[in-house]
């Protein structure tokens, strides 16, 4: 399955961060150049990421970000 750019980046901070709560804000300074956008753009391509790789564990923190665990 193909991953989008967008996807490729997320996943890539993610898997850097193992078992570290990685913010919403965090990963639109990284990842988005836009720093205007919601939470829910990054919600979104967290749970098209999350679908499409459903073997990894990507877990949500409530009102903060996620954290992808080993």
């Amino acid at each position: 399955m193909a991953l989008t750019k967008k996807e490729l980046e997320v996943l890539d901070i993610l898997c850097k961060n193992i078992n570290k709560n990685i913010s919403y804000e965090y990963l639109k300074d990284i990842v988005w150049i836009n720093k205007d956008i919601s939470d829910s753009t990054v919600q979104n391509v967290v749970s098209r990421l999350k679908k499409k790789l459903d073997n990894i564990n990507i877990e949500n923190i409530s009102n903060f970000g996620y954290v992808l665990k080993k």
